[in-house]
This record gives structure tokens, C-alpha cells and sequence, in this order.
């Protein structure tokens, strides 16, 4: 993926790309165009971060950060200087509150940490994820469906009034759809209450706050492999059940985990988007980031750089998309590392798939990121909570 450029100096990097050049002048093109660079090749070091150049397109731009993260030498400065937004990772699912017993009392600790953090520098502050299926407690198991209503409702009522007035949205974060798009998935809270566990989660959510929007995620979205388009189907089908039945969601969250070498459909991504945005929904980028273990180590950089600015070239050009958030910032803090499912490198190096080193210093994906919200058009800013 190319991007334009002002600088026609001859490079040996560019070497092959002047061949194309030549051919391209022959039919009218410039010869300085976009096809004579990459979006990974080095830039300036700009003084704005990407929650600035985000914002003047009317994007926010945050991250989805862990207490490993948070407590990091350096981090705050770096959040101030590139973050517009701050949601937490891995701290709030019900699952992981009350892992052993119903009786467990709330630890908001560092959740609340994040929000003060989030305040004094004005940030946009998200709470996210209330329940995700492969988290759930086996006590929950045990109940039957009564008791399992109350305790299901009293943990977002718990959650939602510890941080109303705070928050600008909560993310439900089901990844209700089934692995392999056939339906939908069958998780616990399936099995207790139906379908009827989204209606409840959007309803309770919205009696406690009228404002902050809703929101549901999900994953394996993004590509063109068969997977993906029957997950992108059943999702489509699940959003238009809810919607007719009055279920208040304002919004989609769109994971956003990449890869490199992957299968990727610009049309058909702009479709799904225009489908969504279709339903009257905003679109968020909720938890983005981009594994690189299909791509050889001396050119994972750059391969992670392109993926990131052909999906948001995309994403980005559709204007329903008005939140981007990465999963983490920081590479050695990535969830790939330790998740178990995910595909680990051959060669046994950790992923690089953050916009910062392990040194907080900005990587290829960082100007991917910079290059795709400066080239996207401007929509009107949704302020935060309204």
C-alpha cells in the first residue's frame, strides 16, 4: 500500500518501485505518485500524537490498557502525548470479579485508577468488556434461571453505577456469534436465558444511563475468508433481530485483530461497513492490532505497517467509523503472547503487533495509523457521553 509523497529521491529501497514509475509517467501518471513509496519507510518525526491527528477528523483515538501497562516507566507520558481515550483490558469481566463466589466483593481498584487517569487529562474513559463467554464462573453455572437473572443484573448495575457519569460507553462484548458464523454461540448465558441475555444487558444499561452509548463486539469481521463472511451474515441477521425488537445498541465494535498475509477484500469490507451504518449504528475499532506470525522477522515491520493502513484506508473512509482503539500499546504487553489459542511465531520471537516498541518508541505501524487518519475525511465529532 502506497501513499503520496513530495520526496522523489532515489533510494535503494525504492529502487524496483521507479521501474513501475517509469512505466506509470509513460501513461500519464507523476512520476513522483504513490506507487514510489510505502507507508513504512521513515517520516518525520511528527510533534502531534495519533489521538490529536485522529481528532481533527472527528476519530477518537484510544487504548485498551492493562495494569502491566499502566504501570510501566514512561507510560503516562505517552499516553498523554498520543491517547485521546483509555478503556481497561482484562479487568472488569464478570468471570474474572467474581471468579469463586457470588459473595466476592467488586475490586474496581485499578479500573478506577484508569478513569482518575483518564479525567485529569481529559481522555475519553470506556468501560469494556462486562461479560465475555470464555470467562464465565462456575458458580454462575450452578444456578438456576431465576437466580442467575439477579445475579446477572446485579453485576452491570453494579458496574454501570460505580462508574456513571465517567463513562462514555459500555461494551457488552458477548462475541455472541459462533466460532465458524453458523448461528449462535452456545455459551453459558445462552443456555440460561436465550437471546434474551443481550436484550437484558442493553435494557438494565440503559435504565442506569440514559446517555453513554451502547455497544456490541465482536470478531473474525474483518477478512474475506469464508469464516468470516458467514460470521459478517449471522452477525447482520443477529444485529436486525435485536433492533426490530427495540433493543437500544448505538453501536458495533468491530475487534480489529489483523494479521499479516492475510485475505482481505477492500469491497467487500466498504459493503459490511455500509451494511452496518445502513442500521442507523456507529462503528467502532475496538480492539485493533495486527499478529505477524506468517511474516519472515526482517520484514514483519513493514508487512504489519501495510496490513494496518489497508484495513483502515477502508475502515476510515466510511463515516460511521468514529472510534479506533488498539488492544494495548505497548508490543511485549500484547495479549498474543500468552493467549493460548493464538498462532505463536516459528521462530519463537514475540509479535510485534502495537504501534510502540518495547522501548515506547514509535514503530511502522505507528505512521500506518498517522497516514490512514490523516487521509480520512472529516466527520462530526460525537462527543463523549452524548
Amino acid at each position: 500500500m502506497f501513499v503520496p509523497t513530495a520526496d522523489c529521491s532515489v533510494t535503494r529501497r525504492r529502487f524496483l518501485a521507479m521501474i513501475g514509475a517509469t512505466l506509470a509517467a509513460s501513461l500519464g501518471v507523476p512520476a513522483c505518485s504513490q506507487i514510489e513509496r510505502t507507508i513504512y519507510e521513515v517520516i518525520p518525526e511528527s510533534p502531534d500524537g495519533l489521538g490529536a491527528l485522529a481528532k481533527r477528523k472527528g476519530i477518537v483515538y484510544g487504548a485498551n490498557i492493562g495494569e502491566r501497562t499502566f504501570s510501566r516507566y514512561g507510560f503516562a507520558a505517552l499516553a498523554e502525548k498520543e491517547l485521546a481515550g483509555l478503556a481497561p483490558v482484562g479487568s472488569l469481566e464478570f468471570g474474572c470479579k467474581q471468579p469463586r463466589s457470588r459473595s466476592m466483593p467488586l475490586d474496581f481498584s485499578f479500573v478506577d485508577l484508569l478513569a482518575a487517569f483518564a479525567k485529569a487529562r481529559g481522555m475519553e474513559f470506556r468501560v469494556r468488556p462486562f461479560f465475555w463467554w470464555y470467562c464465565t464462573p462456575s458458580w454462575f453455572k450452578e444456578l438456576d434461571k431465576a437466580q442467575a437473572e439477579r445475579a446477572y443484573v446485579e453485576f452491570i448495575r453494579s458496574v454501570i453505577g460505580h462508574y456513571k457519569g465517567q463513562a462514555a460507553s459500555w461494551d457488552a462484548s458477548f462475541e455472541s456469534i459462533d466460532e465458524d458464523g453458523y448461528g449462535m454461540r452456545d455459551h453459558e448465558y445462552m443456555r440460561k436465558f436465550g437471546e434474551r441475555h443481550l436484550d437484558l444487558f442493553y435494557q438494565v444499561a440503559r435504565e442506569m444511563d440514559a446517555t453513554g452509548r451502547l455497544i456490541y463486539s465482536e470478531y473474525g469481521l474483518e477478512y474475506n475468508y469464508p469464516k468470516h463472511q458467514r460470521r459478517r451474515w449471522a452477525l447482520l441477521k443477529l444485529l436486525d433481530r435485536l433492533l426490530s425488537r427495540g433493543v437500544p445498541i448505538d453501536a458495533l465494535g468491530i475487534q480489529g485483530h489483523l494479521h499479516t498475509r492475510s485475505e482481505f477484500s477492500e469491497r467487500s469490507l466498504r459493503s459490511f461497513l455500509r451494511q452496518i451504518a445502513g442500521m442507523g449504528l456507529e462503528i467502532h475499532i475496538t480492539e485493533l492490532d495486527c499478529g505477524d506470525f506468517r511474516s519472515p522477522e526482517k520484514t514483519r515491520d513493514q508487512e504489519v505497517a501495510d496490513e494496518y493502513f489497508r484495513f483502515l484506508s477502508v475502515a476510515l473512509a466510511e463515516p460511521a467509523v468514529v472510534r479506533v482503539y488498539s488492544q494495548d500499546l505497548i508490543d511485549p504487553d500484547s495479549w498474543m503472547h500468552y493467549f493460548p489459542a493464538y498462532p505463536k511465531r516459528p521462530d519463537g520471537f514475540l509479535q510485534r503487533p502495537l504501534p510502540f516498541d518495547k522501548f515506547l518508541k514509535r514503530k511502522p505501524a505507528w505512521t500506518a495509523l498517522a497516514r490512514a487518519f490523516d487521509q480520512a475525511p472529516v466527520r462530526q465529532p460525537t462527543p463523549a457521553g452524548g
